[in-house]
């Protein structure tokens, strides 16, 4: 993955390629594997598309702000193994930048996943 494409690029990449199907089936699991390991429900992750996988991300990251999940979204950010760098300047980034993080990062994990697990 290039880390200068946007989350919706990679989404594209994603859905342009011949496993589109699976890939995209990958992505939502291991987001909600991460999410529910932290214990923070994803509503309706079975109906999320790959053009609705940013919204829905974007409202499960503002409810953790809204109501100052601050833990919660932190440990989250840990689970999914965002840079630790990063993870420190959380109070710094708005909901766009956490999106584009965690989407960014599980896409490199299911794309490693992939690609291992066909070798």
């Amino acid at each position: 993955m290039n880390h200068r494409e946007s989350p919706i690029q990679e989404l594209t990449k994603l859905s342009e390629h011949p496993a589109q199907k699976q890939l995209f089936k990958m992505l939502t699991s291991q987001i909600e594997k991460d999410l529910i390991m932290c214990g923070i429900e994803w509503k309706n992750a079975s109906n999320v598309t790959p053009s609705t996988l940013i919204p829905a991300m974007e409202i499960v990251i503002n409810n953790l702000l809204k109501h100052n999940y601050k833990n919660d979204i932190r440990m989250f950010l840990y689970r999914v193994d965002v840079n630790e760098k990063l993870l420190r300047q959380i109070e710094n980034l708005n909901v766009d930048e956490i999106v584009n993080l965690v989407i960014r990062r599980e896409i490199e994990k299911i794309w490693m996943k992939y690609k291992y697990s066909n070798v």
